[in-house]
């Protein structure tokens, strides 16, 4: 039997992969779409109308399974700039290393993806540390997926705010770090009674 390279559409976005999911390409893309208007405000209308929060077109390559790369631009609102753009080095599940811009592994919100929030807002905690920023992080997944850490290096992006390629005060860096136990993960009826 002769194995061919696959494509696929879904909710997930558009994928073609070779036979054995060595290779992979995904596109897919985040549009979120804003109106406000005030009722009887005394400030001027131009405080009213229609904006684009989002427009994120997501490109992934897969080589090999230990090679993966992500560029996520975003057209909106006024000018367009790049989210992420990274590399990471998949060794083992418990140890990848990434170099690029990508979120600093400090706030558990800003880690969700834009499409997965239930509002468009996030909340006050997502202000309260670094958003994206350049640097190299190790990371991965231990004990069954129960533990994960990440550890990195970065420029320093000031709290709620995209870091720069150049630190505009300093030379000097920071280190992040985030470790997440979920140990009842593989457990989901841990916590049910038994009848």
């Amino acid at each position: 039997v002769r194995k061919t390279a696959t494509v696929s559409a879904s909710d997930k976005g558009f994928a073609i992969q070779s036979a054995d999911k060595a290779f992979q390409f995904k596109l897919r893309g985040l549009l979120q779409f804003d109106g406000r208007f005030y009722l009887d405000d005394k400030a001027p209308r131009t405080n009213d109308g229609f904006l684009l929060r989002r427009v994120e077109p997501t490109f992934e390559l897969t080589f090999s399974k230990i090679l993966f790369f992500r560029i996520q631009p975003n057209f909106a609102p006024d000018s367009a700039t790049v989210c992420d753009a990274y590399g990471e080095l998949r060794l083992n599940p418990a140890f990848n290393v990434r170099a690029g811009k990508f979120k600093a592994p400090i706030v558990l919100e800003n880690l969700q993806s834009s499409s997965a929030t239930t509002f468009n807002e996030r909340g006050l905690p997502n202000e309260l540390g670094p958003n994206r920023d350049y640097g190299v992080q190790l990371g991965g997944s231990l004990f069954d997926d129960t533990l994960d850490y990440a550890v990195g290096v970065f420029n320093g992006a000031p709290d709620g705010r995209d870091g720069k390629q150049q630190p505009e005060s300093d030379n000097r860096k920071e280190i992040a770090a985030r470790l997440f136990a979920e140990p009842f993960k593989n457990s989901p009826g841990f916590f049910q009674r038994s009848e």
